[in-house]
Parts: structure tokens; C-alpha cells; sequence
């Protein structure tokens, strides 16, 4: 069956990542924005790296990445504030300028499932994993569900989009925090097993992973081809596994419980420092695909600023892509950065396919990369009959929308779109019935 992994012939004629770009640590934006529905501070008030800023529309509360003075917030007739923090340059951005704990003395005698919810829930730590269904659960969730149920603690460092490298060079540069990670949520969850999944391409990466785990420590890393998108709990135990999971088989009847890199690094820095999550490690892609580096990014940056430090120049010529490339979406410059928005790609128009046309070519490209084992092809012709029972035969509802059928499609049929419209329209015509 092909997968597609990043030898895929439509991913390498187009993207040249460099896997060796390093975490850039140092970038500091001018100024961070977020628009929220409350907000906790006034205008000309000064704030430091990790001080409570309010609340989004999502319901996330948000902590400013930087220090600096909250310099205008604007009131909307809706209910929502836009608030802007001037950065001062005081204060870092730069995790690695936080004083740790020794990683290897945290003492993990008296975790509980209760108290690493508590630390999560109070460090802001985002969910990056969706579930088997597309919905997202989110990391307490994950944690409550497991406790006294998972024998298994499984780490995904599978990068999430063929444009993604940030996950290969966190598990090169970040192996201490990943490892610390490892061990809080097993004393946490009293799971005497943990697994970390790293990318079959990448051997070397690991290596000073896995020099820093004991045999008593009961962790194993293991390697695993890459099934795009990786950011979800069945790609991931499939990469593992090779069992096919559905929405009545999934990680729980393996009695498992899953969690992305970056959360773990989040969760270890929580416990060494005490300090709140307010940016992520992000892959940026220029216009010139040839280049890309990982940066610490501070969440509320606005993308012009990013356009900025990989050199893109923006015009009515380049379109920002966030959420890579399989199922990201073009926003305007001036939207700001915030959780699930990685990997970032500035790509000229021309470089961007066309859907021109919409005629099926029954090659079956789109089946052989689809991570849920749906016939796409079949799901798209339910969509455009707008035929309910047909679509439910095909087990749309499966659907993750990760849009890696479409991105293959030789017919250049916009399938993720059929396939979006029909849910969002939740029709109850059926020309079957």
C-alpha cells in the first residue's frame, strides 16, 4: 500500500525541508496581539513574561510571551477585546533562559492524576492531539480517561506535515525535558511502561535520548514510517502497531494513552520552573521553499513579523499558509500566531496547485494514503449526490479532514472541500430515500 511518507513523489518535486535547521531561540517579536472575550488587565498596565492577559473567544486563557506595556485595547460591539503588549525587550522569550530544576532529581513520589491536571490546567499547556473522530480531546481529558485503565504511555515525535521539522530537532535538542516528561506522567498515571515513537528517517536524532534512559527507567524508543497526519491518536498507534483502529477500536481498547512531544516538554518545563506555556517551537518555510528554520515562537505574533525573520517578502504574490500544508489554511499577514498553527509557509501563488478540474481518475491514490482506511473518491461522490445514507455507508463521519487525499489527487478534485461543505451543511435530503 503507499503511504505517504515523505518520498512521496508530490511532496519531494516540491519541498525541500531542511531537516537541519536548528531552534532558533532567540526571536522576539516587536509586539504580540489577541483578541479575547475577557480580559484581565487595563490599558498602560506593564507585564511580565508569564502574567495572565485574559481569555479567548475559544475559551483558552492566554499569558503574555513577552514584557512589555499593554499599549491599546479596543472594545468591539460584540463583546471581544483586542489587546496589544508593546514589547520592552526585558524580559526573555527564550524557554532555555528559564531557570530548571536538575531534571533528573524531580521528585515523583507523590504524583497523582488530580495534581499533574492541576499543573497543566494552571501552566496553560495546549492539546495538539485530535481524537480518533476529529474531536479534540484535550490533555486533562487524556489523563483522566487513562487513569487506572492505560498499561501503555506512547510519545508521538512524528512531525505532522511534510513541511514540519521541528519535531525531529526538539527530540535532538530538547532530550532532557522529553525524558523528565516521560517519568512525571508515569509516576503520575502509575504506568510502568512508556514508548516514544521517532521518525524511521531520523536514527540519528535520538541518540541523546537514548543515552539518557536507564534500564530501570522502562522507556523504549522505537522507529516508525510517517503516515501524514501524525497529530492524531490513530496515525500515530497505527505507525506503531499496524492495527487498523476505527471509532470503536482506538487507543483505549489498547490500553494506551498518547501524547504529543511538545506537550511533554511543555508539561516537564511546568513542573522544573513553574512557568506557563506562551509559545511553541514552529517549522517556518519561506517563499523560497529551500529555506526553513524552527523557531520559539511567542504566541500572539502577528505573521508579518514572521514573514520578516525568514526574509519573505509580502505581496499580492504570496500567499501565508498556517497549519501546514495537507490541511492548512491561507489567513491574511496580519493574523497573529496561536496553538495548532505550525508549521507556517510563505509560498508564491504560482507554487500553489490549482483545482481545475473535478473529474475522478479511479486511480485510488487517494484510498492509499488515506490515514482512517476510507475510499475518498466514494465519500466525494456521496457529497456531491448529497446523498446522507450514502455517505454513511462510506463511514464519512471517519473522516479526520486531514486532507491528505486531496493534496494526492492526480484530478485535482478539492475533496476535502466537498467533503467539509457536506458536514457544515448537515443536510437531511437523501436522493436515496
Amino acid at each position: 500500500m503507499l503511504k505517504l511518507f515523505r518520498n512521496d513523489r508530490r511532496i519531494v518535486s516540491s519541498v525541500k525541508i531542511s531537516s537541519e535547521a536548528p531552534v532558533n531561540l532567540g526571536f522576539a517579536p516587536k509586539k504580540l496581539r489577541f483578541l479575547l472575550s475577557e480580559c484581565y488587565v487595563e490599558g498602560g498596565a506593564h507585564v511580565l513574561v508569564g502574567d495572565l492577559l485574559g481569555i479567548t473567544p475559544e475559551s483558552r486563557t492566554v499569558a503574555s510571551g513577552v514584557s512589555g506595556t499593554v499599549t491599546e485595547i479596543t472594545e468591539y460591539p460584540e463583546g471581544l477585546f483586542s489587546l496589544t503588549v508593546e514589547n520592552d525587550g526585558l524580559g526573555s522569550v527564550c524557554p532555555d533562559d528559564i531557570p530548571f530544576g536538575d531534571r533528573n532529581t524531580i521528585n515523583v513520589t507523590d504524583l497523582t492524576p488530580e495534581i499533574l491536571v492541576s499543573e497543566i490546567e494552571r501552566s496553560l499547556v495546549s492539546t495538539r492531539l485530535s481524537g480518533i473522530s476529529l474531536t479534540d480531546r484535550t490533555l486533562s481529558q487524556r489523563i483522566k480517561e487513562a487513569d487506572g485503565k492505560a498499561k501503555q504511555i506512547v510519545i508521538s515525535a512524528l512531525s505532522c506535515d511534510p513541511y514540519d521539522s521541528s519535531y525531529e530537532r526538539l527530540v535532538e535538542e530538547c532530550p532532557e525535558d522529553i525524558l523528565a516528561g516521560m517519568k512525571i506522567l508515569m509516576a503520575s498515571l502509575k504506568i510502568g511502561e512508556g514508548v516514544i515513537v521517532v521518525d524511521t528517517e531520523n536514527k540519528r536524532r535520538p541518540e541523546g535520548l537514548v543515552s539518557l534512559i536507564k534500564p530501570t527507567d522502562n522507556i523504549k524508543v522505537v522507529f516508525a514510517d510517517v503516515r501524514y497526519p501524525s497529530d492524531n491518536e490513530h496515525t500515530i498507534l497505527h505507525a506503531l502497531t499496524s492495527v487498523e483502529l476505527s471509532r470503536k477500536r482506538n487507543a483505549e481498547r489498547l490500553a494506551c494513552v498518547v501524547f504529543d512531544v511538545k506537550e511533554i516538554i511543555a508539561i516537564a518545563r511546568a513542573f522544573l520552573s513553574g512557568s506557563k506555556e506562551t509559545g511553541e517551537t514552529v517549522t517556518v518555510v519561506g517563499t523560497d521553499v529551500g529555506f526553513s528554520l524552527n523557531v520559539y515562537l511567542p504566541y500572539g505574533t502577528e505573521l508579518s513579523e514572521i514573514a520578516e525573520l525568514c526574509s519573505s517578502e509580502l505581496s499580492d504574490d504570496v500567499t501565508v499558509s498556517v497549519s501546514g500544508i495537507l490541511r492548512g489554511r491561507s489567513v491574511s499577514a496580519s493574523e497573529t500566531f496561536a496553538p495548532g498553527m505550525g508549521p507556517i509557509v510563505f509560498l508564491e501563488n504560482k507554487k500553489i496547485p490549482k483545482f481545475n478540474g473535478t473529474r475522478c481518475l479511479r486511480c485510488g491514490r487517494c484510498a492509499s494514503v488515506c490515514p482512517m482506511f476510507l475510499l475518498p473518491s466514494y465519500i466525494y461522490l456521496a457529497c456531491s449526490l448529497k446523498s446522507k445514507q450514502m455517505a454513511e455507508k462510506f463511514d464519512m463521519p471517519s473522516c479526520i479532514e486531514c486532507g491528505a487525499c486531496q493534496y494526492v489527487c492526480d484530478g485535482e478534485i478539492p475533496l476535502l472541500s466537498y467533503i467539509r461543505d457536506f458536514k457544515n451543511a448537515g443536510t437531511e435530503d437523501d436522493s436515496d430515500e
